[in-house]
């Protein structure tokens, strides 16, 4: 009665633990990394990072505005130039300049800033001087307002402009960056997915010893039946022990591989590895490869390694260009209006002003430097790098797309194979099980049959999984895992 208790509790035990642990597909496998591992979440506060930067990079599109005060008091004599200024109505003109009074001023000045991505600028003040004398008894105000418009027309200017080549250089720099973090998720996702099935194969071997170690208990058990009534000989019951003895090791042994395999992936997902378990009853699906023109188009539209060198080419063309350019002359046009007001009110009627227009051209060179010579010669020795590394590696990745083809195709043909050698192993198994009975074969040629088919279970078992070890290093060379499961990128 106790021992039917401890029976009925272990296989309650088993039985919650077996509920509480999620069955994890390789699609839920994706989806947890992307939510729970430490590494894409520090990608996407990267992104985040990159995507504050560039907006502050753009700030730079929007007007300036600029205000300034400068309120000053000093104790001494009116400057001359201050005294013309003012309209005095006593006598005692010179007289009163002698004398020290407090004097104080205030010099203020707004500006509205804006920068243009042709390379000009559009500038518009307004300045103001108040001084007041011997409190408010002599006072002078003087304010001028300007707008003024500076367009370079060869050096700087347009598409070479200090603003429009660093706002340019940017986003192709953010573009890059994206390629890169998308780059590293889908070689960790792929990581991730190789771990998956190697889990998936410890598992299914695991299973395949423990059906191996039933069919091995079963025949001990007819061998003692059988030498109880005489119909078999020690030694038959003792080869027989020792098959079960081999096989309970092979599972010992299945046991703790699939225990580190399903260990690693639970690290690599950061859950608990009793929270696992991966279901190797549901059969691997594997198709054929599209041919080798739809998977080299599904190379150059999806890969990020590729689109990272075709970001880094553009960088560089831009980054040549502009250094070539900064080799032109300084040319710019420069106009401007102004208009100066002096009185003593602001509001006064019988302010005096002046005003004027200006519009001119500005011409300066200086003759290249050798740091100009050299930053375009290296330059030009970084595109030609950049662009011997594109070319090697899209060598290499054509040759390696053409050889996952040929070795798809001779798995494939293999697991064909294979799935009709294990049908007829059973087969056999079944048969010989039955002639067993019947005396027709001994011992050993049950056990012959029965180590075939536990290999040939095994080697179709690992033909799969070399079917999804390449389906996954072709969606990695491809590009083509996110769109596979569903997996959206900014």
């Amino acid at each position: 009665m106790i021992l039917l208790k401890r029976l009925t509790l272990l296989f309650v035990l088993l039985i919650s633990q077996h509920l509480s642990a999620d069955e994890l597909t390789e699609q839920n496998a994706l989806f947890t990394a992307l939510k729970k591992k430490s590494s894409f979440k520090i990608l996407s506060f990267d992104r985040g990072i990159d995507s504050l930067e560039l907006r502050s990079l753009l700030t730079d599109r929007l007007p300036v505005l600029t205000v300034s005060m400068e309120p000053t008091i000093t104790t001494g004599r009116p400057d001359r130039q201050i005294v013309d200024s003012i309209d005095f109505i006593t006598s005692t003109l010179y007289t009163d300049t002698m004398k020290v009074y407090p004097v104080s001023s205030l010099r203020s000045k707004i500006e509205l800033r804006q920068r243009l991505r042709s390379g000009g600028e559009i500038v518009g003040a307004m300045e103001g001087d108040v001084v007041n004398v011997n409190h408010a008894r002599y006072l002078d105000h003087q304010s001028s307002y300007s707008l003024s418009y500076i367009q370079p027309l060869l050096k700087n200017a347009f598409k070479f402009g200090e603003l429009n080549h660093s706002i340019s250089v940017a986003l192709l720099y953010s573009e890059q960056l994206s390629f890169e973090r998308k780059r590293s998720l889908l070689k960790e996702l792929s990581a991730l997915r190789t771990l998956f099935w190697d889990a998936y194969e410890k598992k299914s071997l695991l299973t395949i010893y423990r059906n191996e170690l039933r069919r091995s208990e079963d025949l001990f058990q007819v061998e003692k039946a059988r030498l109880r009534i005489g119909e078999s000989t020690l030694l038959d019951s003792i080869n027989a022990s020792l098959n079960v003895l081999t096989s309970q090791q092979s599972v010992l042994d299945a046991n703790i591989a699939m225990e580190l395999s399903i260990s690693q992936l639970a690290t690599e997902l950061t859950l608990r590895p009793d929270t696992l378990w991966v279901n190797d009853s549901c059969d691997i699906v594997v198709g054929d490869l599209p041919d080798d023109s739809t998977l080299l188009f599904l190379f150059e539209q999806f890969d990020p390694n590729l689109q990272v060198f075709q970001k880094i080419t553009e960088r560089l063309c831009l980054e040549h260009d502009k250094i070539r350019h900064n080799i032109y002359p300084d040319l710019q046009l420069r106009a401007s209006v102004r208009r100066d007001q002096s009185g003593d009110n602001f509001f006064s009627d019988n302010a005096g002003y002046t005003s004027n227009a200006v519009v001119g051209l500005l011409f300066s060179y200086s003759i290249p430097v050798r740091k100009n010579i050299d930053l375009q010669a290296k330059s030009r020795y970084e595109f030609q790098k950049n662009e011997i590394s594109m070319k090697q590696y899209r060598i290499e990745a054509v040759n390696q797309i053409r050889n996952l083809r040929m070795s798809w195709k001779k798995e494939l043909s293999r697991l064909g194979l294979m799935k009709q050698i294990v049908t007829v192993a059973r087969q056999q198994l079944s048969i010989a099980e039955k002639e067993y009975e019947l005396g027709t074969i001994d011992r050993f040629e049950l056990s012959d049959v029965k180590d075939k088919l536990t290999k040939c279970e095994v080697d179709y078992l690992k033909s799969r999984i070399e079917m999804k070890r390449l389906e996954v290093i072709v969606d990695e060379l491809t590009g083509t895992l996110f769109q596979k499961f569903n997996i959206l990128i900014d």
